[in-house]
């Protein structure tokens, strides 16, 4: 149905890749090779790149965090699904800090661009669903990808789509432009976190063996 892998199966590299090899044997070798190419490279270019995307994925599964990315990626590509698919002018909406180009592979959401729940036959009420199902997947507490947002805005979210049933129900006359929006101060924190996490990477100022060296001397 797509030519691009979806998350759900392409990010089961978090613990191993298909290779057997683990994210820390990987790390120095896609680091060095992406240095190669890129050797100062901004935030959204590592994005935008799949060679220094897959070495800062490799990263961010050392620092436990990878549904930072995952998430900023999926909520991204929910509000642009929205903006299409309502035909939606971005400039109706507000903006974000975030625009990159996207790359022939990154991978799609399951979640966003899969048609699992084609019994819903309206069309926004199957993108409210798309909506709870990333709620589900990164804000209820312990989810398996649970973000890490402030308390008021994980707090706002549950209000909105705890309950299922209400959240689909058609008495909630939300407006598309307002679910649309739904997630944009989670990007917002995940942009944030993840520009921490790339001076962290040191993408620009030692190479990745000697880095990974030195790191595990101060060990």
């Amino acid at each position: 149905m797509f030519s691009k892998p979806f998350i759900s199966t392409f990010f089961v590299l978090r613990q191993i890749d298909t290779d057997g090899t683990s994210a820390d044997e990987q790390l120095p070798d896609m680091m060095e090779a992406a240095l190669q190419l890129h050797p100062v490279l901004p935030f959204e270019q590592i994005l935008s790149s799949e060679l220094s995307l897959n070495a800062f994925m490799a990263h961010l599964i050392k620092e436990f965090s990878i549904e930072s990315l995952l998430s900023l990626i999926e909520f991204c590509q929910f509000r642009n699904y929205g903006m299409e698919s309502f035909h939606i002018e971005a400039a109706s909406l507000a903006q974000i800090e975030i625009d990159w180009p996207v790359h022939a592979k990154l991978p799609l959401s399951d979640i966003v661009h899969a048609n699992a729940q084609s019994e819903i036959a309206d069309e926004f009420a199957s993108y409210k669903h798309k909506a709870h199902a990333l709620y589900v997947k990164y804000i209820v507490k312990d989810a398996d990808f649970e973000i890490n947002i402030s308390y008021r805005l994980k707090q706002k979210l549950h209000r909105l789509m705890d309950d299922y049933d209400v959240w689909m129900s058609a008495q909630n006359t939300m407006r598309k432009e307002v679910v649309i929006m739904m997630f944009d101060e989670c990007i917002a924190s995940m942009l944030q976190l993840l520009r921490a996490s790339k001076h962290r990477f040191k993408f620009e100022q030692a190479s990745p063996k000697s880095m990974l060296k030195d790191q595990s001397s101060n060990n």
